[in-house]
């Protein structure tokens, strides 16, 4: 096969294996991941079983994919909004922490109670990139904070951050949301408002303040 041809079946190859991971994510959003087969994935496409166990062997591969396409996603937003230097340093951690916000929305209780159960591995997958990757962006962000002295110059930069991480691992996890009438996201939102409320500045909590209830959103 020559090399023209070669790269056609690549693009090809890529294109239908997209297709399964976006098919996969809706099905797998409105029925949970057990209920969904991969007969159903294949049908979906119109494509045979034999096409589909080409690119994944089995569901649990597809939800990897699905997973290592969204951890990418959301790096390289963070990482584009945290290197933006066009922003104010207010404005950049008030976006940052509405998509945050809006992130672990998506973790439905339903939903990650079944990776817990039935998928394991992805299960922790998830709980380590939170863990590591939000390790680091948060400490950049902190240390960005104060030296702009957004933050309070007297605060212990590694304590807020595994204050933050802590938090949020163990609040915005299926044993406790299963237990509260809150959600996900109204979880987040206060723990930002209890850490960040106690860290900013007088004159920047204002500022922050002013600018969520310009949002419709109160943080603080």
């Amino acid at each position: 096969m020559s090399k023209s041809l070669t790269g056609l079946t690549d693009v090809a190859d890529s294109e239908i294996a997209e297709r399964i991971l976006i098919l996969a994510e809706s099905l797998f959003s409105q029925f949970g991941f057990t209920r969904v087969t991969m007969s159903e994935i294949a049908s979906g496409l119109s494509i045979s079983k034999k096409t589909l166990y080409k690119h994944f062997k089995n569901k649990e591969e597809i939800i990897h994919a699905i997973l290592n396409r969204t951890k990418t996603a959301i790096e390289t937003h963070v990482d584009r909004l945290l290197h933006n230097q066009e922003l104010p340093f207010l404005k950049k951690l008030h976006l940052l922490l509405d998509f945050l916000g809006k992130s672990s929305a998506r973790m439905k209780g339903p939903l990650i109670e079944e990776l817990k159960q039935h998928y394991p591995k992805v299960y922790q997958e998830i709980k380590e990139f939170q863990k590591e990757r939000g390790l680091n962006k948060f400490t950049e962000l902190i240390k960005e904070g104060v030296d702009r002295s957004v933050f309070r110059g007297d605060i212990n930069t590694e304590i807020i951050v595994y204050i933050y991480i802590s938090a949020v691992r163990e609040l915005i996890d299926p044993s406790f949301l299963s237990t509260t009438v809150l959600s996900a996201d109204q979880v987040y939102a206060y723990i930002t408002s209890i850490l960040f409320g106690g860290i900013l500045t007088e004159n920047s909590r204002k500022e922050f303040l002013s600018m969520s209830n310009r949002n419709g959103k109160e943080l603080f």
